[in-house]
This record gives structure tokens, C-alpha cells and sequence, in this order.
């Protein structure tokens, strides 16, 4: 987590949704796992698991990354939006 967010300070931005990212893919890393328990194997059920995990970072962070760029919105605003993706589930 210390490499990108270097490059983001060195841009000077600021980024302030690692943790939900993180928060999300372990709920991906979770469901997926969990979801597998058909896999006899232990190891190809959690490399799947990290893949998932991986790639659910990735598309947040691309997302934010891309809202930043074309729009124009500061990173400090546009990374704020995702550390309410848990709470939303608790208010529907």
C-alpha cells in the first residue's frame, strides 16, 4: 500500500479511500472463497480468492482514478466516495 500511495502524494494528491478499498476486497476475497467450497483444492480456492480481491481494488481504484481525470473533481473529493460503500448497504 506504501508504493501507491507515494506516487499519489508525489503528485501531490491525496487519496483517502485505501481503507474501504482494502474493506472490499475482503469482502470479495470472502465471498469468493466461501463460494468455492466446491474446489477440492485449498490453494486454487484462495488464489482465486486473492485474483478476486485484486481485481475489485483495481476497478475502485481505476474508477476514482478516472473520475479525477475527465472530470476534473479533486482526488480528496472523489476518493471520499468510497469509503461509504459499506454504509450504504446498512441504509437501504
Amino acid at each position: 500500500m506504501a508504493i501507491p500511495l507515494t506516487i499519489v502524494v508525489i503528485a501531490k494528491e491525496m487519496d483517502l479511500s485505501f481503507p474501504s478499498i482494502m474493506a472490499m476486497g475482503m469482502v470479495s476475497f470472502s465471498f469468493i472463497y466461501e463460494s468455492t467450497t466446491f474446489i477440492a483444492s485449498e490453494n486454487i480456492r484462495v488464489l482465486l480468492a486473492i485474483i478476486a480481491a485484486l481485481i475489485t481494488g483495481t476497478i475502485i481504484g481505476w474508477i476514482n482514478g478516472f473520475i479525477v481525470v475527465k472530470f476534473g473533481i479533486p482526488s480528496l473529493i472523489v476518493t471520499l466516495e468510497p469509503n461509504f460503500f459499506g454504509a450504504a448497504q446498512y441504509w437501504c
